[in-house]
């Protein structure tokens, strides 16, 4: 009873996992254009060749593959239109994003539910920030500056969630939620850590 008690504690009282290990643990996702569209049912011809031979070949089986799996997302960057910096303070940052993956062709990834599409048609989704440690040698100027020529990248480690569709003046979207367990900002040219959001327990 004592025995069984203690260990119950001891699990209680342990942090979360780091990123590194979650990442290993996780499935990574090579393509993520093509099981997107595997996982809503969709392969625009706008695809890459190889990216549509694979959608057509996993086209109604994704879903069901990847539910419940966790999985890794290297974003690399490009999202520095969605970004902005929040603030440095010694070893904690934050860091604003939007948190929309426009994939193309109609499809895209977004960590919450995506409010409508633009009258320029983007999908338009709230700004979140993320909280995290970084070196307390990097300094504010250094993150804003990194945002700024768009040499920030974006890891994720989570799972699949609920496909979602929105409809525009002449545009439909579509894509599905990602429920993140971690959320990592590098450097893309140098690869060093900007900014680590604590992983969620579980």
């Amino acid at each position: 009873m004592h025995v069984a008690l203690a260990l119950s504690l001891a699990v209680l009282a342990a942090p979360p996992a780091s990123f590194e290990d979650r990442k290993k643990a996780a499935v990574t996702i090579e393509r993520l254009a093509s099981t997107v569209a595997a996982i809503v049912g969709v392969c625009p011809d706008g695809l890459m060749a190889d990216e549509l031979a694979e959608c057509q070949q996993n086209v109604g089986k994704a879903a069901k593959a990847y539910e419940g799996k966790t999985v890794y997302l290297n974003l690399g960057g490009g999202q520095e239109q969605f970004l902005s910096f929040g603030e440095k303070n010694g070893e904690q940052a934050r860091l604003v994003w939007a948190p929309i993956i426009d994939l193309g062709n109609g499809l895209a990834v977004t960590l919450q539910k995506p409010q409508k599409i633009s009258d320029a048609g983007n999908v338009v989704v709230a700004k979140v920030p993320f909280d995290g440690t970084s070196d307390a040698a990097l300094q504010a100027d250094d993150l804003q500056r990194a945002i700024k020529t768009g040499q920030v990248g974006i890891e994720l480690i989570g799972k699949f969630g609920k496909v979602w569709q929105l409809k525009g003046k002449s545009d439909v979207v579509r894509g599905v939620l990602f429920d993140y367990s971690a959320v990592r900002f590098f450097h893309t040219r140098t690869g060093k850590v900007l900014v680590e959001v604590s992983p969620k327990k579980g």
